[in-house]
């Protein structure tokens, strides 16, 4: 009877509040998460991601070249940088983006933060500025709204430290906030897109995006994979939920 009262108490709380199913606990079942990363899994998903990264990769050459070139006339700098995210396992890599910003950005915006109260809400809530960034240069705006930044991205696919599809790599900063989350979302790669980016990106908050990430792990299949790369497409052409 009291099992039985447990279980109902347990489905309940589920059906008001349905992120608690996604919520991972403190005695997290280790069989259950092997399972979301079974070998044959991570083979297919790789060989998928090679295939597509090599085919995409000629193809992309074009107009990277013309960003290189746009980046360096805008702005003094690199047109390439290389940013320390945090990969599978909670592994460090560089990661390669387009430079949307201007050099000495971490003091500027510690400028801006400070004269800004505003603007510091903001960023507590969103790990970012979404308008009125001071750091962002002018091509890096455009940049940032059509996610072309990411593009170098394909040479992290190519060297096995992301994939096309899976939650966006996390900056070393934000481990401490990751809380619980990190153990389920550092279990796959991270992707050059995700549910994350298809879902509103950056209209939705820093514990959204963890839940978001969460669930993706959870449910990641092929399917959803294709599904999530051809919802890109549209979220790129409306550059929606872009900063």
């Amino acid at each position: 009877m009291v099992k039985r009262q447990q279980d109902l108490t347990s489905s309940i709380n589920e059906d008001i509040n349905p992120v608690a199913r996604l919520r991972p606990s403190a005695a997290a079942e280790r069989g259950s998460e092997t399972r979301l990363v079974s070998t044959a899994k991570i083979v297919f998903k790789r060989g998928f991601d090679l295939i597509a990264a090599v085919f995409m990769l000629p193809l992309a050459l074009p107009l990277m070249l013309f960003i290189v070139l746009l980046v360096k006339i805008d702005s003094p700098g690199p047109a390439i940088f290389a940013d320390r995210r945090i990969g599978q396992r909670g592994r460090e890599f560089n990661c390669y983006k387009f430079r949307t910003m201007h050099r000495q950005s971490d003091a500027i915006l510690e400028r801006h933060l400070q004269d800004n109260p505003q603007s510091q809400k903001e960023w507590e809530q969103y790990a970012k500025l979404k308008n009125n960034d001071p750091r962002v240069t002018r091509s890096g705006r455009w940049l940032r709204k059509s996610s072309l930044d990411e593009l170098p991205q394909i040479i992290n696919v190519l060297k096995g430290e992301m994939s096309l599809v899976g939650p966006r790599p996390y900056l070393p900063r934000e481990i401490s906030a990751m809380g619980p989350w990190a153990d389920t979302i550092w279990l796959v790669y991270p992707g050059i897109t995700g549910l994350w980016q298809v879902s509103g990106r950056n209209e939705i908050d820093f514990a959204g995006r963890l839940e978001l990430d969460a669930r993706y792990v959870r449910q990641q299949s092929l399917g959803l994979d294709i599904s999530i790369l051809i919802r890109t497409i549209p979220v790129l052409i409306n550059q929606k939920g872009a900063c």
